[in-house]
């Protein structure tokens, strides 16, 4: 393995040195010139450029990552250019004249118009493409899905192909939630809260896109073993002022925001403001467990209710400092507020005691983020070279509080409380830098991120009265956490003829961490250090007829451990069930190989990837039961049986899949789409683990759709998501579904929208189901959840838009399980 990977770092260097591009290599002319999207005015990678002399093509290529081709050695004459790219109509561009006295010729910008575009000067009722498959990922339009302008980021994410979110909002690529979550290629000071958190705070009526890439190259960061989701924002460039308000009115919550814009010359000024209001919503449940180790038997019952409060905003800076540098920066916070009131009935039998415990349990807290962003970019002399830098400071905090009561039915009572309070900091830097030459590019960077984190919980024990408290030294804790993680990269794009093209990349990351945990007198330091190299290997091949592509990929990637899979404090907010990290666990290491095949025509696509997929030193959750003296109130002690979840590294992993993907244009008003997601779970448990019960078998997920415009603006949609059970070591949990309609009528003046959403009208309350076995135990949950939901929605939007280069930052820390 060393040797392959010292000759890929061999090939990479030599070609680059062997590729730059050297004066006077023959006198002969040469034409330049770059394609972008006419709508977003993107660059169009991998597109083929044929010059053609009659029907006799002369010579061609494929353009680069940035849109740029190159041909030479071309002979004086009169010439055709032939562009077509995957999505676009193909474009001629006659009479082209290449005079070799000139040497060069630069036709400058070159727009292509999508394939799917109608284009009509008078009421376009055509659609326009909502999935479009690109070299390295596959991007979701939600601004044009009409079933996505209500809810939150989650609510998008359930409606896009390859991509399953559980009940909670927990995302998952490819049956796998080790993945990384970006908002416009970059991470949030909310990442060091779990991914649903991230997703709540985001509206859904500002995301314009969501990128999901399996196959990561060189130049992001090797976290996340299952991809990267990339959530694209909505922005709005204009003349003068701009300005958009969007508002959902719901059974269930509300949502609004307002964006502002502004523009002068060189300047750009962007804000936004937005909140959201989770309604007070009561949810029951029910457990069981049988356990033969100890011979006992709990069954519980309850209910719980939940409320929560969210803000969200940004504000940023765009000044070309000239043609050829750009400096952005932005300013971007959140803040929420929870709160859950949850009461309790549990019946408990052992062989010496049966109880009957009532119990009552209070969550709350709040936090709050802020990313502060800098990007720097310069243009250099070749066309498609530039260097930037840029910068991230994060910050976020937290306080996580709670108090639980039981009361026996003895007349014994236990209560307790916690105080908590999170303090998370992160710093990055990055440098890149993109060389074009004939057929080919070259891009290399480097990147540090430093993250500290201290944590405390401050644990009490309280009387009768609950008032007067004492302080747990045993159970409270301290934890200090230090991250520094260092990488250098390189890539290079070539084209090996006019349909053929590779691409090979080399990472190296450097990871060190050290924590020091204190509680009483229990005070475990843990050190990790280590790096690894990350190969990429990418073919693609390009058919002519029916714009073809087929793909072959290879890459390795790595999963870090969090500090909650880390911190050996025990969470215990219910007696009966506890929570513990290991500071031992090492990070995961996958291999991947993906084979997708992709097929564009105006009135359908189709997307079919297979894919083979190996993890080592997988990192799972698991639950075991021991026995824990419980300390009531009234002096005595009860021996109850407890369940503890903690993580490690069970085994290895071995997936299968598959992902189709297909959306067919009926005609110019009626639209269909479908995706469908299936994968293997193959566990082979490791020594100290092989108590689990392995699980194998087959999970997956479908959604789809259909949508219909009428004339005067009105649109009609209806979908669906379901997701099979997701497969786990000891057992299986949350198969979810829904099925929701959406009404859009435009307003008259074209500039927003009324739109009415309405989720699962025929059955008002759902249950999810999760089982766990493991060494001499079963257990069985439910929860029963409202899920009937009934949204009004409104869209206004003043100013009007024009189409600027899109100047998005380098930074994608990407890197945290």
């Amino acid at each position: 393995m060393k040797q392959l990977l010292t000759f890929l770092l061999m090939c990479l260097l030599t070609t680059a040195w062997a590729q730059t591009p050297q004066s006077n290599l023959n006198d002969k002319a040469k034409l330049m010139g770059t394609l972008i999207d006419s709508l977003t005015h993107k660059p169009i990678p991998y597109a083929s450029v044929a010059l053609m002399a009659g029907e006799k093509t002369i010579n061609g290529c494929l353009t680069d990552e940035a849109g740029v081709f190159e041909l030479t050695g071309l002979s004086e004459g009169s010439y055709t250019l032939q562009i077509t790219g995957l999505g676009y109509r193909p474009q001629l561009i006659p009479n082209l004249i290449i005079n070799r006295s000139t040497n060069v010729s630069a036709l400058g910008i070159v727009q292509l118009s999508s394939s799917a575009q109608l284009l009509k000067s008078v009421d376009v009722v055509g659609q326009a493409p909502l999935i479009e498959h690109q070299i390295d990922k596959v991007v979701y339009h939600a601004d044009k899905d009409i079933g996505a302008a209500t809810g939150d980021g989650a609510d998008v994410l359930r409606r896009a192909p390859q991509v399953t979110v559980d009940v909670d909002g927990t995302p998952s690529l490819r049956g796998s939630s080790a993945l990384r979550l970006l908002i416009n290629g970059k991470p949030s000071g909310l990442m060091g809260n779990q991914a649903a958190d991230v997703l709540r705070s985001i509206p859904a009526s500002q995301i314009k896109s969501v990128e999901i890439i399996t196959s990561p190259a060189s130049q992001y960061d090797a976290e996340g073993t299952a991809g990267i989701i990339n959530i694209i924002l909505k922005r709005k460039t204009i003349e003068g002022v701009n300005a958009s308000l969007d508002a959902v009115l719901g059974s269930l919550r509300s949502i609004g925001n307002a964006n502002v814009t502004y523009q002068r010359k060189r300047l750009t000024l962007v804000g936004n403001i937005g909140g959201n209001k989770l309604w007070h919503q009561v949810s029951k449940g029910s457990f069981s467990r049988t356990d033969n180790r100890f011979n006992t038997q709990t069954q519980q019952s309850g209910s719980q209710n939940d409320t929560r409060y969210a803000g969200n905003g940004n504000i940023g800076v765009e000044l070309d400092l000239s043609k050829k540098s750009t400096l952005m920066m932005t300013l971007r916070g959140n803040t929420s507020v929870n709160e859950t009131n949850g009461t309790g009935h549990t019946q408990y039998r052992a062989p010496q005691e049966t109880n009957a415990i009532s119990s009552t349990i209070k969550q709350w807290g709040s936090d709050y983020s802020v990313d502060w962003i800098t990007d720097f970019r310069q243009k250099l002399r070749r066309e498609g070279e530039e260097i930037s830098f840029s910068t991230q400071y994060s910050h976020n905090e937290g306080q996580p509080n709670y108090q639980t009561r039981l009361n026996y039915e003895q007349g014994a009572l236990w209560a307790e409380r916690s105080k908590g309070k999170n303090n998370w900091t992160e710093k990055t830097a990055q440098f890149d830098y993109t060389l074009p030459w004939k057929k080919g590019s070259l891009a290399m960077g480097a990147k540090i991120i430093y993250r500290q984190l201290n944590t405390q919980r401050d644990v009490y024990q309280l009387d009768e009265t609950l008032v007067s408290e004492q302080l747990n030294a045993e159970r409270s804790n301290k934890l200090s956490y230090e991250q520094t993680v260092g990488a250098f990269y390189a890539t290079t794009n070539h084209t090996l003829s006019d349909l053929l093209s590779l691409k090979l990349g080399l990472r190296y990351e450097f990871t060190q961490l050290e924590g020091l945990s204190v509680s009483a007198q229990y005070y475990p330091v843990f050190y990790q250090k280590y790096g690894n190299l990350f190969p990429y290997i990418a073919l693609m091949r390009r058919f002519k007829k029916h714009d073809q592509t087929l793909r072959l990929v290879y890459n390795k990637r790595l999963q870090r451990p969090g500090i909650g899979y880390l911190n050996p404090f025990l969470s215990a907010s219910n007696p009966f069930y506890r929570s513990q990290g290991d500071p031992s666990i090492k990070p995961e290491l996958t291999d991947q190989i993906e084979l997708a095949y992709s097929q564009s025509k105006n009135k359908y696509n189709l997307n079919v990837a297979t894919y083979y997929r190996l993890t080592r030193q997988l990192i799972e959750r698991y639950t075991r039961l021991s026995l824990n003296t419980l300390k009531v109130i009234d002096s005595t002690s009860s021996q109850t049986v407890v369940a503890t979840d903690t993580y490690g590294n069970i085994g290895v992993l071995t997936s299968w899949g598959v992902n189709l993907f297909g959306s067919f244009n009926l005609s110019s008003q009626w639209s269909l789409r479908s995706s469908i997601n299936l994968s293997t779970y193959q566990l082979s448990l490791q020594k100290g683990y092989t108590d689990l019960i392995t699980q194998t078998g087959v999970q997956g997920s479908i959604n789809g759709g259909t949508q219909y415009q009428f004339k005067k603006g009105l649109s009609v949609e209806l979908s669906g998501v379901c997701n099979t059970p997701r497969r786990n070591p000891q057992g299986w949990n949350n198969h979810f579904s829904f099925f929701s309609i959406n009404i859009r009528k435009q307003l008259s003046s074209k500039k927003g929208y009324w739109q009415l959403n309405i989720v699962e009208p025929f059955q008002g309350i759902k249950t999810f189901r999760t089982e766990v076995e493991g060494e001499g135990f079963y257990q069985t949950s439910a929860r029963f959840s409202p899920f009937r939901a009934f949204n009004l929605s409104f869209n206004l939007n003043i100013g009007k838009e024009i189409k600027r280069q899109n100047r998005g930052s380098k930074i994608n820390n990407d890197d945290l399980k």
